[in-house]
């Protein structure tokens, strides 16, 4: 026979700029430490931090999570942000 093994479950905390869109068209860039194990949801933490519970704000609608690497660049920020391929 063999021995059961309990399964742990790892936290992965990811530094992550996220892209927010709000219901009022602006897009905000914003950093966060999110967890991107497989036991909790990217999805639920970005709405639970960044969805406002008052209907006086704008609702987020969506959002793009981006790791932040070494090499990221201004420019790629810009091009996340404001859709810019071409720089000057």
């Amino acid at each position: 026979m063999g021995t059961k093994r309990e399964k742990t479950f790892e936290k992965k905390i990811r530094f992550c700029e996220v892209l927010l869109n709000y219901s009022d068209g602006e897009n905000r860039l914003v950093e966060a430490y999110l967890d991107v194990s497989n036991d909790v949801s990217i999805k639920e933490q970005v709405y639970q931090h960044f969805d406002p519970l008052s209907y006086d704000y704008p609702k987020l609608i969506d959002y793009t999570l981006c790791y932040v690497k070494q090499d990221f660049t201004e420019k790629d920020r810009q091009t996340l942000l404001y859709g810019i391929t071409k720089f000057e």
